[in-house]
């Protein structure tokens, strides 16, 4: 084909064309571009016939076709176009030859990036989204993070990576990109994420990425974590998303345990407590948390009497925590249709149960994984050896010889005497029992009370009443009081060692 035959630019026609065989022409490049592409002002049609190129052309309404012999123009349509398809055409024997075009794909780039979800692969995917109450009840929180919607929060263990999966979408339809790195920038340190070699398409899909750092060696609740994420493509720079995602993430020691109790179990409003009260330790030694923990008690109650006047005032001008405080389980907490011994974390300037203290606790410990072993021990004594500590796992009354004639034993925990009479509202508890954690831990134990704390590593459990006192229920005065007909006073007995 002359010379002067050549097409300045890419030529448009609409489908396939004919060649003759007598043609000089030895290759012709043919491309095609979407609709509605504005980059060549030409025509629909063919209208340039060039020397020994012929036949009927025909109509394409999905596709713009172009066809260029000249390198340059060749090299501009493929870095331009859209989707591209090359032909080569040669000339043969026959007469003429019908050339069929096909198409191949050429990727669009990379316009839109956004991040629809975030979920943690290396969480507990335990906590239930149960905030309201302190019942074991609820959903497990999945996927932490949605785009335009509140985020969740999740509980993971301390001294590791995080490890996340996010699902991303990407625009326009037909955009295509490789070796893309995908970046999330946290607020702190160990939220930090990448991940590289990512290849990205139109539409939806899901992604694993690790993060660079671990979170710190503490327990913590860390609020208001945001991850600002992007996507850095070759030769387009960085796509971003928005809005950034946001996080609440609860670092505790290990997963938390469940072994059936009322206490075990995972929920957003226990978390919140556990950690508070465990954080507030700021140490990891499981035995000084324990202690901690205990600490959050004055003194056990068994019934209203024993709270403090101004308590008491307080209650009386709002009826309604009152009456809360009562349907929560006051002041056995045991009703394990509320939360069994949880509602005692909310009340604990008021007090329960010494029994209540150590399933409160003992929850509390579980929800943040914290190692150890945290049994519930019943402590408490008999008339015929009143010196010796009766160690069971489940609460008793303390006995004696005379029940039979109407007598009855208990453990006081305030002065009485021999031949006096006492009613409720003497100030003094009459107790079937002590209730105590023993705690195991790396080979240590210790001995922790209810509204006591730790014992001394020598003291018998029983030497934290005043004694072990016998008494008969009389009615004087308009009111049954107890007469106590024998005492055995603890402070004035010789203990010795005790090696729990």
């Amino acid at each position: 084909m002359p010379s002067e035959d050549v097409p300045k630019k890419p030529q448009l026609f609409p489908g396939s064309f004919v060649f003759d065989d007598g043609t000089p022409m030895k290759e012709v490049w043919v491309y095609t571009d979407i609709p509605g592409d504005n980059k060549f002002k030409l025509e629909n049609r063919w209208k340039t016939n060039a020397r020994g190129v012929g036949g009927r052309l025909l109509e394409s309404k999905k596709y713009n076709f172009y066809y260029t012999w000249d390198k340059k123009q060749k090299n501009w349509l493929e870095s331009n176009l859209e989707e591209s398809a090359c032909t080569t055409i040669t000339t043969g024997k026959a007469k003429s030859k019908k050339i069929e075009i096909k198409l191949k794909k050429r990727p669009r780039p990379v316009e839109t990036f956004k991040v629809l979800k975030v979920r943690f692969s290396s969480d507990h995917n335990k906590m239930k989204d149960n905030d309201k109450d302190w019942r074991n009840t609820g959903k497990v929180f999945e996927p932490e993070w949605v785009n335009g919607k509140h985020s969740k929060p999740l509980s993971h263990t301390f001294d590791k990576e995080v490890e996340v999966e996010i699902e991303v979408e990407v625009g326009p339809e037909g955009a295509e990109a490789k070796n893309v790195k995908l970046v999330g920038k946290g607020s702190t340190a160990f939220m930090n994420f990448e991940a590289t070699g990512i290849e990205l398409k139109a539409g939806k899909s899901k992604h694993k990425l690790k993060s660079k750092g671990k979170i710190p060696k503490k327990v913590q609740k860390f609020a208001n974590l945001k991850v600002a994420w992007s996507a850095e493509i070759p030769e387009h720079g960085a796509k971003k998303s928005a809005p950034d995602s946001e996080h609440l993430l609860y670092a505790i020691i290990a997963e938390p345990r469940e072994e059936g109790r009322p206490e075990d179990g995972a929920t957003a409003k226990r978390m919140e407590k556990g950690v508070e009260w465990v954080a507030s330790a700021n140490t990891l030694d499981p035995h000084k948390i324990v202690n901690h923990c205990f600490g959050k008690f004055d003194h056990y109650v068994l019934s209203w009497s024993f709270v403090s006047q101004s308590k008491l005032d307080y209650l009386k001008k709002h009826p309604d925590i009152k009456k809360q405080i009562e349907d929560d389980g006051f002041a056995t907490f045991t009703d394990s249709s509320v939360g069994g011994a949880w509602p005692l974390a909310q009340w604990n300037e008021y007090g329960g149960e010494c029994q209540a203290m150590v399933r409160c606790i003992r929850g509390v410990l579980t929800q943040v994984g914290c190692p150890g072993d945290a049994a519930v021990k019943y402590v408490n004594a008999s008339a015929d050896k009143p010196y010796t500590a009766q160690i069971r796992s489940n609460g008793t009354r303390c006995n004696g010889p005379k029940e039979s004639q109407g007598y009855r034993y208990a453990l006081v925990d305030s002065r009485v005497d021999k031949g006096k009479f006492y009613d409720d509202n003497s100030g003094v508890g009459w107790n079937n029992y002590e209730a105590y954690m023993r705690f195991d831990h790396d080979g240590k134990f210790g001995w922790f009370g209810g509204g006591i704390g730790k014992l001394p590593s020598t003291q018998n459990p029983l030497n934290v009443f005043y004694g072990l006192a016998e008494f008969k229920s009389k009615y004087k005065n308009g009111s049954y009081q107890r007469e106590v007909t024998e005492l055995w006073n603890y402070g004035n007995h010789s203990w010795g060692t005790w090696s729990g």
